[in-house]
């Protein structure tokens, strides 16, 4: 499991897909900023409109990239070859969902941080309403988690899909479904859409205290398991040739 996660996460954190989609996330967060900077926001306000208004642009990265890396195994034969190496399918899907988590972390915290930073220098500093650690630093985990909590459909729906191109359309056209339909449901019956991982962020974003947090846990952790456990499911009864 050592050497089979360890060679993951090098050629997660070496290849060209994930220096791309990188650039490409941090491009999306300096949008986001650059737009509250004309709008003369403070350096705060930059970060907090960085912060909620990525999570987004992170679902439909997770997409895209979940089926990359997750289906692309199949079309390349890593799947088989790990397989057939003796590493175990538990283990493969374990090291490619890890994998995930790292490469999530790249798209996310390095262009939050590079993007603030340079609010903070454009802006100057900003009193915060309470201190670093309740106003930055336990927001931006807790978002964190519900990206990953969020994406994990995307885990699953790419070990249901061996084609590549597939994968990439049907995590896209379920990015649009889950907004849509959250959206509906918003409509259609409110008081449902506290209890959506999809919604957790905006539920973060309007009150920051312990009773939030431990609710929107809560609800990722289930989240993330019945969607892993679906991709372990589907994994260990698919055929490798």
């Amino acid at each position: 499991m050592r050497k089979l996660l360890k060679w993951e996460l090098k050629n997660t954190l070496l290849s060209t897909r994930v220096f791309v989609i990188s650039l490409v996330s941090l491009a999306m967060f300096a949008l986001v900023v650059g737009v509250g900077i004309y709008q003369h926001g403070g350096s705060y306000e930059l970060f907090v409109n960085g912060l909620y208004g990525s999570t987004d642009t992170m679902m439909l990265i997770g997409a895209i990239f979940a089926g990359m890396s997750i289906s692309g195994a199949y079309a390349d034969r890593y799947a088989q070859a790990a397989v057939l190496a003796g590493s175990g399918r538990s283990k493969f899907v374990t090291s490619k969902c890890l994998s995930y988590v790292v490469a999530m972390a790249i798209f996310f915290f390095i262009p939050l941080v590079l993007t603030s930073v340079a609010g903070l220098i454009i802006q100057g500093p900003q009193a915060l309403p309470v201190g670093i650690m309740h106003d930055i630093i336990v927001p931006t985990i807790m978002v964190y988690i519900v990206i990953l909590g969020m994406n994990s459909i995307f885990i699953a729906s790419s070990f249901l899909v061996k084609s590549l191109g597939a994968a990439i359309g049907i995590n896209v056209a379920l990015y649009m479904a889950t907004s849509v339909g959250t959206n509906i449901i918003a409509i259609v019956k409110p008081s449902t859409t506290a209890w959506m991982p999809w919604t957790q962020d905006a539920m973060i974003q309007a009150e920051q205290t312990m009773d939030i947090y431990l609710k929107a846990i809560a609800i990722i952790a289930v989240t993330i398991v019945v969607f892993v456990s679906i991709a372990f499911a589907k994994f260990s009864k698919t055929e490798l040739k």
